[in-house]
């Protein structure tokens, strides 16, 4: 019937327009709020899936806090 074939059509195109990763992790965009309304082409990179295990973090700190941030980081937190 009519109804099924447009649930069966929403399902489809809702799948198409679903973005998977074959890696596990955290997404990290850069600039997130430039993607609402916009149109992705397949292909176009919206972003990057991190290794949560595996984040670097490079800073400067002054020498008298090197053993401090060396010993006693457990948590690092980004805020934009």
């Amino acid at each position: 019937n009519y109804v099924d074939e447009q649930l069966a059509d929403i399902a489809t195109r809702r799948q198409a327009m679903t973005m998977t990763s074959p890696h596990a992790g955290t997404l990290a965009m850069a600039s997130p709020g430039d993607f609402p309304g916009r149109y992705l082409k397949r292909g176009d990179v919206v972003g990057y899936v991190l290794d949560p295990e595996r984040f670097t973090l490079l800073t400067v700190v002054p020498q008298s806090d090197v053993d401090l941030v060396r010993r006693h980081t457990r948590l690092v937190e980004l805020r934009a």
